[in-house]
């Protein structure tokens, strides 16, 4: 008997730019996620278990993409000109 490798299905990162290639159940990696405010997570965690796919579950991922990004443009107004930081450091990759 011989083991195979499992294959796992991945995507991108559900925030836009974002090189993370992460499992196709989550929403977006690590870095990301712990950018969404709690609220948020646990109204996608509780419609997940409920309605999955349905009109409140998109509407909260949307909500948490949304405030990822705002959090990351945020970052860039205040960044704006200054040459030492292309990207948050504490984001798992850079655009150097």
């Amino acid at each position: 008997m011989t083991t195979q490798a499992m294959s796992v299905a991945t995507h991108f990162c559900a925030i836009a730019g974002c090189p993370m290639t992460i499992r196709r159940t989550q929403l977006m990696c690590v870095a990301h996620w712990r950018m969404v405010p709690r609220p948020i997570q646990q109204e996608i965690y509780g419609c997940f278990r409920k309605r999955r796919g349905g009109p409140t579950h998109r509407a909260a991922i949307q909500r948490a993409i949304a405030s990822v990004q705002e959090k990351l443009d945020g970052w860039t107004r205040r960044h704006a000109g200054d040459a030492d930081s292309a990207a948050p450091g504490w984001l798992p990759y850079r655009d150097d």
